[in-house]
């Protein structure tokens, strides 16, 4: 039973997180700005976000900001450029690819289907 709590107080953690990363997805989330806002080493946040989400840290942010990305293209009329930033991506190149990486067509194909 205490380890079902402090399992509980880890996933309500790591929970908190990912609200706070995807509230402020334009923020520059690194591994450290992560780690200093959950309170663990990198390693410990790496290992729990494989076992909760089956990707790092890293790719999670992504996976999010690309979600992001998807409903921005689907309800708004902006430039892919802008959503390019809102999201974090200041680079449109950097967005474009990891856009395509993990939905499988570039934001302007997204956008037309």
């Amino acid at each position: 039973a205490q380890q079902d709590q402090a399992q509980k107080r880890t996933n309500d953690r790591l929970h908190k997180l990912f609200e706070e990363v995807e509230k402020r997805l334009q923020f520059d989330w690194s591994i450290d700005a992560m780690c200093k806002h959950i309170h663990y080493s990198a390693p410990h946040l790496h290992r729990l976000c494989q076992t909760k989400f089956g990707r790092s840290p890293v790719q999670q942010l992504i996976h999010l900001r690309v979600q992001r990305a998807q409903t921005l293209l689907l309800n708004t009329r902006w430039p892919i450029s802008h959503i390019a930033s809102y999201v974090g991506y200041p680079n449109i190149f950097n967005f474009s690819k990891s856009f395509k990486k993990l939905v499988g067509v570039s934001p302007t194909e997204f956008r037309r289907c």
